[in-house]
C-alpha cells in the first residue's frame, strides 16, 4: 500500500479526471491514475542514458524524472481540497497530525481511569488487562487486513520505499513481510513498512506498544512520590522532543512522510511513550479514578460557561492555523519545518490541560462533547480511524458514478470550471467522510462488541 502522502497525490490525480467522467467514470479515473503511475515507474526504473532507436537511430524521447519528495509535497498543498479551502482552514486540515499525539495521551488517561485502583495499582491481572485489548482491537484490525489482499496486491507497484530488508517492493515477498508485521502490528518499528496496508494502523502499533508497557509503567509509577511523578509530568514532553531536535539539528530535513529517518522519528513507539505516560501520570497526580470520585470538583459542570479547557481548545486552534514560517521563525529552524517539533512533546502540556478539564466536564467544549451523538461517535472512533484508509479508494469509485450527475446539478447554479471543480471537491470529501462514519457505526454495533463479548465469556474476562 502507498503512504498516506502518496495516497492523498493520486486522490488529486484521480479526482481531477472526475468531472469529465461517463457513468462508470470512478473506475476510469482509478484506472487512469494507476496506469499513468505504473507508466512513470517503468519509465524512470532504467539506468543510464537512453539508448537509440533501432529503427530511426535516434534516441527515443527521455521518460519525465519522477517528482522529488519536496515537489510532491508543494503540489499536494495546491490541488483538491486544499485549493477549494481558505488559507486558515486548509492549514487546519494539514496540521490533522496535531492530533496524534492527543489520541496516545487519550489512550493513556482513559486507561488509567478504568484500570488503576485509589492508589494507582492495576486492578486487574495482567492476562485480563491484555485479552481485553486485544477483543476490542484486534477483529476488526484483522478482518481489515483480510479485506485488503486484493487491494495490497494491486498497489505493490507505488510503495513509497525501495525495498524492505533489501526485498525490493516489486516482489511479493515484500507484501507478505510487511503484511505479516501489520498482523502482529509491529510495522512501526521498521519505517519502510510503517504505511503499509493499512496505514493508519501505524498509531495502533504503537498503543500495541503502550499496551504491552502498562503494567510496568503502572508498577513503577505507584512506588514514587508526589513530587518526583510531578517531575515526570514536565520530564515527558522533554524525552518525546528529545529524538526530533537530534533529527532536525543532523542536517536536511525532507517532508514529513518521506525518507528513513523522517519515518523513523514520526512512527517509532519508543518515541511516542512519553506521551502515553504523561497521561498516566496526570491521573497519578490528581488522583483521577471511577473507585474514588473525590477529585471532580463540586458546582455546576453542565452549563455553557467558558473554562480553561476551552482556553486550551482555542491555542489549539490558534496553532494549526498559524503558517509554519511563524513557528520556524520561533523555533530557529530557518527553512526546515516544523511540524516534527509541533507533533513531539510541544503540544503535550496543552492537551494535558485540555483532558484534565474534560474529565472534569467543565467547559462549553466538554458540554458539546456531552451530547447523545457525541456519545454515539466516541463509541465508534476506533472504526473511523481504522476504515478511512482501506474507504479511499473504493469513496472515489463510488462517487465517481454519480459525478456526471452531480456535475449537472452543481452546473445549474454557476457554469464556472473552478467554481464546479472546487463543490465536486466539497462534495466528494464529504462522501467520504459520511462513508467512512456510516460504516464505523454498523461496526461497533453489529461486529466489534458482539465479537468482543464472546470473546471476553471465552476467555472467562469480566
Amino acid at each position: 500500500m502507498p503512504s498516506l502522502e502518496e495516497l492523498q497525490v493520486m486522490m488529486q490525480q484521480m479526482q481531477n479526471a472526475t468531472p469529465e467522467a461517463t457513468p462508470s467514470g470512478g473506475q476510469q479515473a482509478a484506472g487512469e491514475a494507476l496506469a499513468e503511475a505504473s507508466a512513470t515507474e517503468r519509465a524512470t526504473s532504467t539506468d543510464g542514458p537512453a539508448k537509440p532507436s533501432a529503427a530511426t537511430g535516434e534516441a527515443p524521447p527521455r521518460a519525465p524524472e519522477p517528482a522529488s519528495p519536496e515537489a510532491m509535497a508543494e503540489a499536494m498543498q495546491n490541488r483538491g481540497l486544499y485549493a477549494v479551502l481558505p488559507p486558515p482552514l486548509t492549514r487546519h486540515v494539514q496540521r490533522g497530525y496535531l492530533s496524534t499525539g492527543l489520541f496516545f495521551m487519550l489512550s493513556g488517561f482513559v486507561l488509567a481511569y478504568l484500570y488503576l485502583d485509589r492508589d494507582g495499582g492495576q486492578t486487574v491481572s495482567n492476562r485480563e488487562f491484555w485479552l481485553n485489548r486485544i477483543a476490542r482491537l484486534y477483529p476488526l484490525h484483522l478482518t481489515l487486513l483480510v479485506l485488503l489482499i486484493p487491494m495490497a496486491i494491486g498497489m505493490l507497484s507505488f510503495m513509497p520505499s525501495n525495498s524492505l530488508w533489501k526485498i525490493p517492493v516489486s516482489k511479493p515477498v515484500f507484501g507478505v513481510v510487511s503484511g505479516l508485521l501489520s498482523v502482529f502490528l509491529v510495522q512501526a518499528w521498521c519505517p519502510e513498512a510503517a504505511l503499509t496496508w493499512n496505514f493508519a494502523t501505524w498509531a495502533l502499533s504503537a498503543v500495541a506498544f503502550f499496551y504491552l508497557m502498562f503494567p510496568t509503567v503502572v508498577s513503577f509509577l505507584q512506588r514514587q512520590s508526589r513530587t518526583t511523578l510531578w517531575i515526570l509530568f514536565w520530564l515527558m514532553p522533554v524525552l518525546n522532543l528529545i529524538p526530533t531536535l537530534i533529527y532536525l539539528w543532523q542536517g536536511e530535513v525532507s517532508p514529513p512522510g518521506f525518507g528513513f529517518w523522517s519515518e523513523l522519528v514520526m512512527r517509532t513507539p519508543l518515541f511516542w511513550l512519553p506521551h502515553f505516560v504523561m497521561a498516566i501520570v496526570l491521573c497519578r497526580l490528581f488522583q483521577i479514578t471511577r473507585h474514588d470520585m473525590g477529585w471532580v470538583q463540586p458546582g455546576d459542570r453542565t452549563g455553557w460557561k467558558p473554562g480553561l479547557g476551552d482556553l486550551a481548545a482555542l491555542v489549539i486552534l490558534l496553532i494549526s492555523i498559524t503558517p509554519d514560517a511563524v513557528f520556524s521563525r520561533w523555533f530557529g529552524l530557518g527553512e526546515k519545518p516544523p511540524n516534527f517539533i509541533l507533533r513531539h512533546g510541544f503540544m503535550c502540556p496543552i492537551y494535558a490541560v485540555f483532558l484534565y478539564e474534560l474529565a472534569q466536564n467543565r467547559g462549553i467544549v466538554a458540554r458539546l462533547l456531552s451530547h447523545p451523538w457525541c456519545e454515539t461517535l466516541g463509541e465508534a472512533s476506533f472504526g473511523i480511524f481504522i476504515f478511512q484508509g482501506p474507504l479511499i479508494f473504493p469513496s472515489m469509485m463510488l462517487f465517481g458514478l454519480v459525478t456526471p450527475l452531480l456535475k449537472s446539478l452543481v452546473e445549474r447554479f454557476t457554469t464556472d470550471p473552478q467554481t464546479v471543480t472546487a463543490s465536486l471537491e466539497v462534495l466528494r470529501v464529504g462522501f467520504t467522510v459520511l462513508l467512512v462514519i456510516g460504516l464505523a457505526l454498523l461496526s461497533v454495533r453489529y461486529f466489534e462488541k458482539p465479537i468482543a463479548k464472546r470473546l471476553k465469556a471465552r476467555w472467562g474476562l469480566s
